[in-house]
């Protein structure tokens, strides 16, 4: 097999995460059919199938995804080595990639943390990954991060990573209009009702349960969902009670909303992200994070009851 170019690899990277070649072409500012004959021709080098055609849509086959997962970290490793050449030759960084949890967007804490980066070095260029704590941490430990804003850190005694807590919020039910709990939420008006919670998140719903088996109900977790807004959108269908962050609330409850927002000073629940970074921290990512410890809280009224 001949050898790969770093080009070559951003090339199949970009049509995996794009899925078509129009797309994957816009991204990568280069015309769709040159594009498809490079495809073509890395395919017939390298002597593997990375991709199988499902209608207009490019997939990759299980060897295409096996080798798009070691050129991620290449192509991770590749851009660390060019930040460092620049760190040693006293020149300012310009990229910077971080994953995080969607309550850290709902929060201000990302937006606080790409504030004060830009701040610190004008002109950088950032990308943002979703997803939730395991997969994120997996991947700054890959390289394809700088950092991770995530609810579950690896422990304490990490000998590679680094976690600080940044964010301890009470969580803020959001409850159907017109339902029992909606301006009484107490164990007795919670007790056996639908909740709507995180899917991916086992350990905290298992926390979730004990909370509030201890606070004197039992909730009936009938829906699961990845993302804070559908949980919200859910709610307001009257499908069942959710809980926010309650600095989230303004992002995600506009007061039009059919749904009543209650505070529960008496259930000790709070919502945590930590940042977590390698040891080795660039000046970027410590711009980043000084951003995040003090994040611009916005203004809002207190929880609708």
């Amino acid at each position: 097999m001949s050898d790969v170019e770093l080009r070559e690899l951003r090339y199949l990277l970009a049509v995996a995460e794009e899925g078509t070649l129009a797309q994957a072409a816009v991204r990568l500012q280069v015309s769709a059919s040159p594009l498809s004959r490079q495809i073509r021709a890395i395919e017939a080098r390298i002597g593997l199938p990375v991709f199988a055609r499902r209608g207009r849509r490019l997939v990759l086959t299980e060897t295409g995804a096996r080798l798009l997962d070691r050129a991620r970290e290449v192509l991770a490793a590749a851009d660390q080595l060019a930040e460092h050449v620049r760190a040693e030759r006293g020149e300012p960084p310009t990229r910077l990639a971080v994953g995080c949890v969607d309550a850290a967007v709902h929060t201000g804490l990302l937006a606080a943390g790409l504030r004060s980066a830009e701040q610190a070095h004008p002109g950088l260029r950032t990308t943002v990954t979703l997803g939730h704590s395991p997969e994120l941490i997996d991947r700054l430990r890959a390289g394809e991060l700088d950092l991770a804003l995530v609810h579950t850190p690896p422990p304490a005694a990490d000998p590679a990573l680094i976690r600080t807590l940044v964010l301890q919020d009470p969580v803020a039910l959001v409850v159907p209009t017109g339902h029992p709990a909606a301006h009484a939420p107490r164990p007795d008006t919670l007790d056996g009702q639908a909740w709507i919670v995180d899917q991916r998140a086992t350990a905290s719903i298992e926390r979730f349960r004990a909370t509030a088996r201890d606070a004197g109900f039992t909730p009936d977790i009938r829906y699961q969902a990845a993302d804070l807004a559908v949980r919200v959108s859910l709610a307001a269908a009257g499908l069942g009670i959710t809980m926010l962050p309650a600095r989230a609330v303004p992002a995600l409850v506009p007061p039009a909303l059919p749904v009543t927002v209650a505070s529960v000073p008496w259930l000790p629940l709070r919502i945590q992200v930590y940042t977590v970074t390698t040891r080795r921290v660039r000046r970027v990512v410590a711009a980043f994070t000084t951003g995040v410890k003090t994040p611009r809280v916005p203004s809002h009224k207190p929880p609708r009851c």
